[in-house]
């Protein structure tokens, strides 16, 4: 009896704490989730009365369309093969497109936000009167779809319209196209249209000014300030196939579908956690890098991302998106995720982010790590890292002299000592420093690069 109570502890003793649980998060999740019905075959006449309905105006136009819409599934099939017709005029073309806008249906607004693709429509006109539509319908599951838009489109109309769509869903990721297009914009009439746009967007929202939206969508929303709207089904059903793109081997649906979610709402934030899970190793680690992007906005997930640290392969990715939020409660464990037996990789990855981090505990680690960490590699990301919190002067002579060390990273020790002379008060080093740059309109060669590593090394050596 005793030899088995003995056995029992020594048991217990020895087990494993539990590892980071992966399922296939998404894949279950779009098992279960709603499908975007077919469309019917369109209709002749009704494609006829479609094209003929551009000649109209006034009431016998909006009557046209009542008739037309009384069918409204062969009607959107209808006017989607017109759009699809290269022979067709504009006015008929344009007379679709209200067909389209005027029915409130799913597969409608599926139909429109395909011309909004830059891909399919090349005539600018159509994809701004298209997203001008869109803008009239209710449904929000092709608001990952606008989103992804904004990232491609060249045509200043086309980003307001869909900048004002996806505010109407509570989705300010336009803001930038916006704000960009008031200062920038092509012509005069885009760029005062884009500033009544960002006005309207913030009288809407509840804010003063299209400033302090803005703000609010770059933070935290601690008091939650932002409007918020429930996403239908069919929206989180969008959400999870991004999700799920992020881990294909085509490198541009992976970019794209990063750029949407980390340009979601909040809500989104939710569904990423989840994802973390994932068990695919790279579709997770592009998670984590979904969330870095996000910022403070995704602040709910930094208990998440605190524990995803256990999971090794994506670790360092976690560790920068725990800086890039800011979450005050990793400090600790990402300091000790700097200590000998962790991964190389997650060891310079929380240097880093602890040079972002900040605070004094942050100091103390990396200016240890300077003096006694056992790879030089490792000594010199601390010593950037002090650049970030100010403490440059502590490393400096250690980046003068990776400048030219052989084996070190000359190029990441080159701008931290350039962000270090920025930071300080001699101007003419700075001055002295930039001078060395060589001509900014060429790419240097290896011995270009390292001349002037060489120079510059030898120019901060000589002012101490």
């Amino acid at each position: 009896m005793r030899r088995i109570l003995l056995l029992a502890l020594l048991c217990a003793c020895t087990k494993q704490a539990p590892t980071f649980e992966l399922r296939p998060v998404s894949q279950r999740e779009l098992a279960t989730a709603p499908k975007p019905s077919a469309l019917v075959q369109p209709d002749p006449n009704l494609r006829v009365q479609i094209a003929e309905r551009a000649h109209l105006q006034g009431k016998l136009r909006a009557l046209a369309l009542t008739d037309i819409s009384a069918r409204p599934d062969a009607a959107i099939a209808s006017a989607d093969a017109l759009l699809s017709d290269a022979a067709a005029s504009d006015e008929a073309k344009r007379s679709a497109l209200e067909v389209l806008g005027g029915i409130d249906a799913p597969a409608a607004a599926r139909a429109l936000a395909k011309r909004v693709d830059i891909q399919t429509s090349h005539e600018p006109w159509i994809r701004a009167s298209a997203a001008f539509e869109l803008g009239r319908q209710s449904f929000d599951g092709i608001v990952p779809e606008m989103c992804a838009q904004l990232k491609y489109e060249t045509d200043g109309e086309t980003v307001v319209w869909i900048a004002a769509l996806l505010a109407k869903h509570k989705n300010f990721c336009g803001l930038d196209g916006l704000r960009v297009l008031a200062l920038r914009g092509l012509t005069p009439e885009v760029q005062d249209h884009a500033r009544g746009m960002l006005a309207q967007l913030a009288t809407d929202a509840g804010f003063a000014d299209s400033d302090a939206l803005y703000a609010a969508w770059n933070s935290a929303d601690p008091g939650h300030t932002l409007p918020r709207e429930e996403p239908s089904p069919e929206l989180r059903a969008e959400i999870w196939r991004r999700i799920a793109a992020l881990g294909v081997f085509d490198l541009k649906l992976v970019d794209d579908a990063r750029f949407v979610l980390s340009r979601s709402p909040v809500w989104v934030v939710e569904m990423l956690t989840q994802a973390l899970h994932e068990d695919a190793p790279h579709l997770r680690t592009c998670v984590a890098q979904s969330l870095e992007r996000m910022g403070a906005r995704a602040s709910s997930a930094c208990p998440a991302l605190v524990q995803a640290l256990e999971e090794p392969r994506m670790a360092p990715a976690v560790a920068t998106a725990l800086a890039a939020i800011g979450c005050a409660e990793a400090l600790e464990p990402l300091v000790r995720c700097t200590q000998a037996g962790h991964d190389a990789e997650l060891r310079h990855a929380a240097a880093r982010a602890l040079g972002v981090l900040g605070s004094q505990r942050s100091i103390d680690t990396l200016s240890e790590l300077l003096a006694k960490a056992d790879t030089a590699d490792l000594r010199q990301t601390a010593a950037e890292a002090l650049v970030g919190l100010g403490k440059g002067e502590l490393g400096a002579q250690l980046l003068i002299e990776c400048l030219t060390r052989p084996g070190a990273d000359h190029d990441t020790a080159e701008a931290a000592l350039e962000r270090w002379l920025a930071l300080g008060t001699d101007t003419q080093l700075l001055d002295a420093w930039r001078a060395l740059a060589g001509d900014p309109n060429s790419t240097p060669t290896v011995a270009q690069a390292a001349e002037r590593h060489k120079a510059r090394a030898a120019l901060l050596s000589k002012s101490k």
